[in-house]
């Protein structure tokens, strides 16, 4: 590698050397003692023995940051005392790193190391202690067992330590004054040390998939918290959360049974996520919130949310116990959603539930609606605004209201219905672009789809009770790019699909034995039907211009073959000669 003479090199600020294992090198001394201006240098090689720590020596002065992601072959870092304005470290994906050599004191300027994915990493020097500028460290997916007491680490705000699964014992006594962000994501820590009182600047803390089963009474110290994340087997939740003030985002999974009352004080919580299958009621909640999601087994009361007049998402399950008696009846309604003028989510997964508020009208920000109700017999009039509605396992409702005055739903999905008979106003869904249809063997008509010209995707399957469906047209869906579960129609004797100019394939068609008529027309984009029922015996207007793969029918005896250049067509072609053969035209 040479960078040519060094005359007007000495203004270059940032250099990206990317050295491949197989091209030579060399550098020429001078070249480099003339990038007196360096701040950044970043270097892309495996082989980091080989040549690095020549340029490290000879670049060090000046040098602000220093990139040496992914270097495979870095099994302990350099002196770096020679880097006295290292401002940034990014050791990132060093896979064999092993030592951080004590050097690394001297680096009085660093305010960000990153050493995440160093994954054989297990040891961090006391004197990194000595690092009073550091501001933020990430040590993720390390394989460190321990942190050290590091005393004059006064200015560390983020401290990252995701994945970290051998930490079981660490201290910020050195680092509680400044910091604010604190993550301990997938580590096997069991408690929070005691020092954890001090973290008075703490903004966020994450808790996720550790090992802890209780929140110290401490935590209330936490004044400037407004993040605490808690994915964890959490026994019990401490009433000290209702002592902080400026929490806006909490979540709490695991296996505790009561949510403190005095959660009702956080005016200013807008993300409220609980997860136990113990809870057995919820108090009365602070009308801050804008997002919120509650999932238990052992519900003894349906929840009343009407206070929460600001919400916009509200995901609600409250299943059964299997392991227990059913403590809560099915309610008549939860007629309090329809006072949730400002939702436009909701989601109601419960068996608990055996009818809707008519008052769900009134929801005109609803966008999104889901609902798994298993009592659940009928559905209210739903707001016109609704662009995504799914109807899970409501397994007594037989039909729907008339859905035609959705005109801004695009996605419909209805599965496991076993009862639901009828799709009413189906057809009236003009800008539907996804329909859905699974395990509804009770259905026994299928809408006309003709003025669903925006439909792009079909999905039809288990629809075993559509016994007088023998006919199945669909016609000027200009979007519609897939049909899929037409496999499933047995008794279908004629498929007819004109102007689907997006339709690509179709699915596999062998199994269809009654089939006798496919009427295709203007599919100009078909290159492909698998399979074909032996018994066909018309094959009317296919457009051959993209068809590239299709099964003859031994018994096929008339083929109308439409030119897609001239419109003509070839009518009444007798093809008996094909018969006896099963290839592929």
């Amino acid at each position: 590698m040479q960078m040519g003479g060094v005359n007007g090199i000495g203004s270059i600020e940032a250099i990206c050397l990317k050295l491949d294992e197989i091209s030579q090198y060399s550098l020429i001394k001078e070249c480099l003692a003339s990038l007196s201006n360096l701040r950044f240098l970043q270097v892309d090689s495996k082989d980091f023995d080989g040549i690095t720590k020549s340029i490290l020596t000879q670049l060090a002065k000046n040098l602000k940051v220093l990139n040496l992601t992914g270097c495979m072959e870095l099994r302990k870092t350099p002196d770096l005392s020679f880097h006295v304005n290292l401002e940034r470290l990014i050791l990132e994906s060093c896979e064999n790193l092993v030592q951080i050599h004590t050097s690394i004191s001297q680096l009085k300027k660093l305010v960000f190391l990153n050493l995440k994915d160093c994954n054989n990493l297990r040891e961090l020097p006391n004197e990194m202690g000595a690092l009073e500028s550091l501001r933020e460290l990430l040590l993720d997916s390390t394989a460190i067992e321990e942190i050290p007491e590091w005393r004059r680490m006064k200015k560390l705000e983020i401290l990252s330590l995701d994945k970290c699964t051998l930490l079981t014992k660490f201290s910020f006594v050195g680092c509680v004054a400044a910091a604010t962000n604190l993550s301990l994501v997938d580590s096997h820590l069991t408690q929070l040390p005691k020092s954890i009182e001090n973290f008075n600047s703490l903004i966020q803390l994450n808790l996720s998939s550790t090992n802890m089963w209780e929140l110290p009474d401490v935590t209330g110290n936490m004044k400037n918290l407004k993040v605490l994340k808690m994915r964890c087997p959490l026994r019990k939740l401490s009433s000290s959360i209702g002592m902080l003030e400026k929490l806006e985002e909490l979540e709490a999974w695991g296996s505790f049974k009561e949510i403190p009352n005095n959660i009702g004080n956080l005016r200013l919580l807008k993300n409220l996520i609980l997860g136990s299958p113990r809870i057995s009621m919820v108090p009365r909640l602070p009308e801050s919130l804008v997002n919120l999601c509650c999932k238990t087994t052992s519900m003894e009361t349906l929840p009343n949310f009407s206070n929460l007049i600001n919400l916009r998402n509200l995901r609600l399950t409250l299943w059964l116990n299997h392991e227990g008696p059913c403590k809560l009846e099915a309610a008549p309604s939860a007629r309090w959603i329809g006072t949730l003028q400002m939702l436009e989510f909701l989601k109601l997964s419960s068996p608990y539930i055996a009818t809707l508020s008519s008052d769900l009208i009134l929801l005109s920000q609803l966008k999104k609606l889901k609902l798994q109700c298993c009592h659940l017999q009928c559905l209210p009039r739903l707001p016109t605004n609704l662009s995504y509605l799914s109807i899970k396992s409501c397994q007594r409702m037989k039909t729907t209201n008339d859905l035609s005055n959705l005109k801004a739903l695009s996605d419909l999905v209805i599965v496991g219905c076993d009862e639901l008979t009828e799709i009413r106003g189906l057809e009236g869904l003009e800008n539907l672009r996804t329909l859905e249809l699974v395990a509804l063997p009770s259905l026994v008509k299928l809408p006309d789809l003709t003025n669903l010209k925006k439909l792009k995707k079909i999905h039809l399957n288990d629809l075993s009770n559509l016994k007088a469906l023998s006919d199945l047209v669909t016609v000027g869906c200009d979007e519609l790019t897939e049909i899929r579960g037409l496999e499933g129609l047995e008794n279908l004797r004629t498929l007819e699909l004109v102007a689907l100019p997006s339709l690509v394939k179709l699915p596999d068609l062998t199994n269809l034995k009654k089939l006798k008529k496919i009427h295709l027309n203007d599919c100009t984009k078909l290159f492909e039907i698998l399979g074909g029922p032996e018994s066909s015996e018309i094959l009317h207007n296919v457009n051959w211009s993209n068809l590239q793969k299709f099964p003859v029918p031994p018994s096929l005896e008339n083929l109308k073959v439409r030119n897609p250049e001239t419109k003509e067509s070839t009518s009444d072609l007798v093809f008996r000669e094909f018969a006896n053969v099963s290839t592929w035209m």
